[in-house]
């Protein structure tokens, strides 16, 4: 059984316990294209509601979450902390160590906790924040103490404690393209060809909306959220009427 097949039937049980048993049941931590893969999956799935939950809004990492009724997962969860299926591990370094994403992801990973456990990493001056699954919340807290040459002191909290790493600002951007087609639009924002920008799109790299999407010739509109996976994220904040030339004026907020 391959790794999707394999996440579809997981996936299934966990639906099937939260109906059987009116309680909640969750998966491990799922990328984009997972979820579009479970969507599609479980969009007929009736006598429960599939939810995705990163600990707080707009998280690029999330667990599905399957509750017996239409409830959304942040507001169980603040009813019920006990059942959270996440932790926060709060991650303190020494003042000296210039450490990222990957240095702190690669240091739990050393200590065999495996990938689909840990979700967003929100990195600070001071450390960063990060969410994983509870069940192994403790474990990094009692054993992640370096990452790289830098000396770390962790802490499991609730996700409650979420205060949100010092993220680069995004930087807003004017182009014009031709339509607001997907390919133009992953083209004009992130500074690529539209014929590479279509090849990403047909190769499942473009997401919108956390949805990945196939198809070039796909409509935007305002208000999207486009990935292009290993380039980062890109916001149509406006399309503002056309130039002389006839082309569309689109605005970005780019998160690079």
């Amino acid at each position: 059984m391959d790794s999707d097949a394999a996440l579809l039937a997981a996936a299934e049980d966990k639906a099937r316990q939260a109906a059987a048993k009116n309680t909640v049941a969750f998966t491990a931590f799922l990328d984009a294209r997972q979820r579009t893969l479970l969507r599609n999956a479980m969009k007929n799935r009736a006598g429960v509601s599939l939810s995705f939950y990163g600990g707080f809004p707009d998280a690029e990492r999330t667990v599905a979450v399957f509750l017996p009724g239409s409830e959304e997962p942040e507001e169980y969860f603040r009813q019920h902390p006990e059942e959270n299926p996440l932790a926060l591990l709060k991650i303190h370094k020494d003042g000296f160590s210039a450490l990222g994403h990957r240095d702190y992801l690669g240091a739990v990973i050393a200590l065999g906790v495996k990938r689909e456990a840990v979700g967003d990493i929100l990195s600070s001056k001071d450390g960063c924040e990060m969410f994983v699954l509870k069940t192994v919340g403790r474990f990094l807290e009692e054993n992640l103490r370096q990452a790289g040459r830098g000396t770390l002191a962790a802490r499991a909290a609730d996700v409650s404690e979420f205060i949100g790493g010092s993220q680069k600002p995004p930087v807003e951007k004017r182009e014009t393209v031709a339509s607001p087609r997907l390919d133009g639009i992953v083209g004009a924002a992130f500074n690529i060809s539209r014929n590479v920008a279509a090849q990403a799109v047909n190769t499942g790299r473009v997401f919108v909306n956390g949805v990945q999407v196939l198809k070039p010739d796909a409509k935007t509109a305002a208000g999207d959220k486009i990935v292009l996976r290993g380039k980062g994220k890109a916001v149509i904040m406006e399309f503002a009427g056309e130039t002389k030339k006839g082309r569309t004026v689109v605005f970005f907020q780019l998160f690079i």
